[in-house]
């Protein structure tokens, strides 16, 4: 039997829910207001509260609110005959689990208390077997030695640091490791273990194909770079050697101008100082790349080029120019005659690579994504939870290369087929999320010579 709260105001409202549940077998509790509601919330502990948006006193968004301080996996649905789509978002965000506009139709009401129960019941059981977990991971003894170890683990697991734990074989390094995640902020996210020494290396081939092409640029050799990356993932089967992983390290390559742009982030080793300034995160990193780390701020093709523009971005949420950027400070980067070797596939790949770079932190992105009427080049959402969500861009790439490329510049709008491909992709985008605010764009990148971008 479920017990559910009902909060709302009015009293033919309470009533009509109480004799529908009650018949259905649920076992019901009332509150005419938001300060009942909270106090039954703490004396009954229901397993799911329904909570009217507007009522005397305190209004439903404040009553959700003070309930998650208190009762955070408590699902909360609020109800309401004066909701809107801007209300129901604001509730989801603040951590309602759905919004249900009134009049109450019985076949939602009902499918919604059957999936918040089964919520309700996994997190329980999730909680059960965590514990369980994390009593199998129980550090225990109480000697100086293992007590240090517990006061270390307990001032790195408050921070974002790197952790790399070494020891001997039966040491005790997966339990330090359990007990950083358990005492960490992330403790609610999964602990995921792996062995990296079972991965086979065509795997890593596969999987971390980018990462290898980016370190492969700064290294002497693929094994170099293999050995590089293996180097920076936590393993207790490969050797961590500073002197040599700072002579396999080519210092001079990362200063080529015909070498892509390349920053530290693709390397594993940098921490955020702010959304998009980067820093090496310790000195032992610090001490690998000595050699140019004063200059990383100075020296052309890095992060300097385009941490402005994005930092700008935040305020004005302006698309063309990123794109202006993108041509201008990476494709500027290449040699006039690789334009006319790439291709339509690149522009968007190598946008969506460095997009991704400085707006991972507050959108998520897509290339070629499926849409019922085609695949559009490149989409980026704005993340859930964030100032962001709802912002949503589609853009159509296409490329030109020298031959063509003055007359598509000589354009004052794009080719009409072009326009109405992109704005079909956003349309459908549109019907799977209607509250997004869909925006589309055509650009054209003119080999080396220039580009256009118009939303459409």
């Amino acid at each position: 039997m479920t017990k559910i709260l009902v909060i709302d105001d009015e009293r033919s409202i309470r009533n009509s829910m109480k004799d529908i549940l009650q018949y259905e077998g649920h076992e019901i509790v009332l509150a005419e207001n938001g300060m009942e509601g909270l106090v039954a919330v703490k004396s009954e502990k229901p397993d799911i509260v329904f909570c009217d948006i507007k009522m005397p006193k305190m209004e439903g968004i404040e009553v959700l609110e003070r309930i998650k301080e208190f009762s955070a996996d408590t699902p909360v649905i609020m109800i309401s005959g004066h909701g809107t789509i801007d209300t129901a978002i604001e509730a989801i965000k603040k951590g309602a689990y759905d919004f249900i506009e009134k009049p109450l139709d019985l076949n939602r009401l009902l499918i919604t208390i059957k999936n918040a129960t089964d919520k309700h019941l996994l997190i329980h059981e999730t909680k059960t077997l965590k514990n369980k977990v994390s009593k199998k991971y129980e550090m225990i003894g109480q000697s100086d030695a293992l007590n240090r170890v517990r006061s270390i683990i307990e001032k790195v697991a408050a921070s974002d640091a790197r952790v790399l734990v070494t020891g001997p074989n039966g040491c005790g390094k997966e339990l330090v490791a359990h007990q950083l995640h358990e005492l960490s902020h992330r403790k609610e996210s999964t602990f995921v273990e792996v062995n990296c020494a079972a991965i086979p290396s065509e795997l890593i081939d596969e999987n971390l194909r980018t990462d290898i092409n980016w370190i492969r640029r700064l290294t002497l050799s693929l094994t170099n770079a293999k050995e590089m990356l293996d180097a920076l993932v936590i393993d207790d089967e490969l050797s961590y050697n500073v002197s040599d992983l700072s002579s396999k390290f080519n210092k001079k390559k990362f200063f080529e101008k015909e070498f892509y742009p390349v920053s530290l982030f693709y390397l594993g080793m940098t921490t955020l100082k702010s959304a998009y300034r980067m820093v090496l995160p310790n000195m032992t990193m610090r001490s690998i790349y000595m050699d140019y780390y004063n200059q990383l701020n100075k020296i052309e093709g890095n992060a300097s080029r385009y941490v402005p523009v994005y930092e700008l971005y935040d305020s004005n949420r302006s698309f063309e120019p990123l794109v202006q950027n993108y041509f201008e400070q990476y494709l500027g980067q290449f040699p006039a005659q690789v334009f006319d070797k790439i291709n339509e596939n690149f522009i968007r790949c190598s946008f969506y690579e460095l997009v991704s770079r400085y707006l991972s932190h507050c959108y998520s992105f897509a290339i070629e994504q499926n849409n019922s009427v085609g695949r559009s080049d490149f989409e980026m959402t704005g993340i859930p939870g964030t100032d962001y969500y709802t912002d949503d861009r589609v853009v159509e790439f296409k490329y030109y290369r020298s031959k063509d490329a003055d007359r598509m510049l000589a354009l004052t709008e794009p080719l009409a087929e072009h326009v109405e491909q992109v704005k079909g992709y956003a349309e459908d985008t549109k019907k799977k999320f209607p509250n997004y605010n869909v925006r589309s764009y055509v650009v054209y990148i003119c080999a080396n010579k220039g580009w256009k971008c118009w939303e459409v």
